[in-house]
């Protein structure tokens, strides 16, 4: 299941990085705009990484658009995404993602809950999508790695 196939279940976040990598591609193929070379400075301000960390962590399942977070670092949003792929390494949405990984490796290995309750406490579609990015993310299925850490 894809979110083009349940648009619903697709998070916020996720819909406007694909939205906003789509007018990048378009823009700079079709309609013939040139993008500048970035001039690489800072990234976001200390201030501003811990604030929309803290937005992010309060709704990792991703209900949060980049405008908010773009406006909460007083930037547009085109700005905040670029200073945020710097700052971390990967995009917000990317960075959800990780953070939600990080909360289902900790319940594996901690609690007695089933991977399906895993999955939707971690806010992922289903068991098959959490199954799916958690082998791509750690190279093992989320039972595997139980087991592995379990020993």
């Amino acid at each position: 299941m894809t979110a083009f196939d349940c648009p619903e279940q697709a998070s916020l976040i996720f819909v406007d990085h694909v939205l906003t990598a789509a007018a990048i591609h378009m823009l700079t193929t079709y309609c013939g705009v040139k993008q500048k070379a970035a001039v690489r400075q800072g990234g976001l301000a200390p201030w501003q990484q811990r604030r929309v960390k803290e937005m992010l962590e309060a709704n990792l399942k991703g209900d949060i658009s980049l405008q908010v977070l773009a406006d909460a670092c007083r930037l547009s949003v085109r700005h905040f995404t670029r200073a945020f792929a710097q700052t971390n390494g990967v995009s917000p949405y990317k960075w959800v993602v990780a953070r939600r990984l990080e909360r289902a490796k900790d319940l594996l290995e901690n609690s007695r809950m089933s991977i399906e309750e895993i999955a939707h406490i971690t806010s992922f579609a289903n068991q098959s999508h959490f199954t799916r990015t958690f082998t791509q993310s750690v190279g093992e299925s989320p039972a595997a790695w139980r087991r592995i850490k379990r020993g």
